[in-house]
């Protein structure tokens, strides 16, 4: 009998929904009968901006293409036994590109972790070339990360692309594209201090002229936010609004595709600058900002290297000595984990508490 394969959604949480196939009749998965296969795809239900309907249209387009795949699987196997095309299946799995599946994924992620994607593949590229998955063994991790390691990589981008590999090789091996586990020794992240700036370093950056004012206003405003880069760069005046406790942004994070609301002080609503063409509230922002920052740190004697992520490590840890609960500066930042909220916490250890109650260079 010929299977119908339907494409469905399942609510889960925060308006998102889990594309899964749906069987009629069942069909036998994983040794029971079942008329549901989760495809671990998950996309915003009603897409509230274009960022998270470009999402779902993507995210659709691969479960389609789960779908067609799965149907032409059931159509083929009326010509075989079950071990015999269980067993060819596996076969066929295994002889896919590794590094094309690594882009095609990347096509997947959300700002930033696309291009980390990307480039992880483009290391593995340089490192032994486009290998099918069933090439794809413990020595090949393990010569990947010594491989980084003599190219002069930072503690940190090793970790990155080396835990990008492990995500990459953990999806392939539940679809079953790596047939054989196997154990991946971990780089060992290195402590390093995180910049900052003081509150007094803060009040007289904002005094000192800069070269670049919209570099300088950008910063300053993500130490009222602790907003990133790629999120300051992207604000438009049109997320910006006035509510009857105060101003408002509302705004899509670059990273993770959160959509976030943040209420902001009149002193932070300030240096947003003035409405130009295009509507960004920061126009003309660099491609790397962090570059312009150290002639404007120079003039004030801040002689230690601060990059534009100094403004939102500054950001918390001056709410930490403000007295903010940690829970809720974890959400303002919108941190995946506490633990990362903690790292705050910890650094500052013993600092004491301002006697303020939010920020203000004033």
């Amino acid at each position: 009998m010929q299977v119908k394969v339907t494409l469905r959604e399942s609510k889960i949480q925060n308006g998102l929904v889990s594309l899964y196939l749906d069987f009629w009749p069942k069909i036998e998965l994983n040794g029971r009968l079942t008329r549901r296969q989760f495809l671990n795809i998950h996309t915003h239900q009603k897409p509230k901006n274009p960022l998270q309907r470009d999402e779902r249209k993507r995210a659709i387009a691969r479960a389609e293409a789960l779908l067609r795949k799965k149907e032409n699987e059931l159509a083929k196997q009326e010509l075989y036994t079950t071990l015999e095309w269980e067993a060819k299946q596996r076969i066929e799995l295994t002889k896919g590109s590794f590094i094309d599946f690594i882009r095609k994924e990347a096509e997947f992620k959300f700002g930033s972790n696309t291009v980390l994607w990307s480039t992880t593949a483009n290391h593995l590229q340089s490192y032994k070339g486009n290998i099918q998955f069933s090439e794809v063994t413990s020595d090949y991790a393990k010569g990947f990360r010594v491989w980084l390691q003599e190219r002069g990589l930072s503690n940190q981008s090793q970790l990155i692309y080396f835990n990008t590999l492990k995500s990459a090789i953990g999806l392939a091996r539940e679809e079953g594209r790596i047939i054989k586990g196997f154990r991946m020794e971990k780089i060992k992240r290195e402590e390093r201090q995180m910049e900052y700036l003081t509150l007094d370093e803060v009040k007289l950056l904002a005094k000192t002229p800069s070269r670049h004012v919209n570099v300088k206003q950008a910063f300053l405003f993500s130490v009222f936010t602790g907003l990133r880069y790629g999120d300051v760069k992207s604000l438009h005046w049109d997320d910006v609004s006035k509510t009857k406790s105060g101003w408002e942004i509302r705004y899509t994070t670059e990273k993770a595709g959160n959509e976030k609301r943040l209420p902001i002080s009149d002193e932070a609503y300030s240096y947003l600058m003035e409405q130009a063409e295009g509507g960004r509230c920061f126009p003309g922002l660099p491609t790397n900002a962090s570059k312009y920052l150290e002639h404007w740190m120079g003039r004030t004697g801040i002689a230690r290297k601060v990059n534009f992520h100094a403004s939102r490590h500054t950001y918390a840890t001056l709410q930490v000595l403000a007295g903010t609960p940690i829970t809720d500066i974890s959400k303002l930042m919108d941190h995946k984990s506490i633990e990362t909220t903690m790292r705050y916490v910890k650094m500052l250890d013993g600092a004491g508490l301002l006697a303020a109650t939010k920020i203000s260079f004033k």
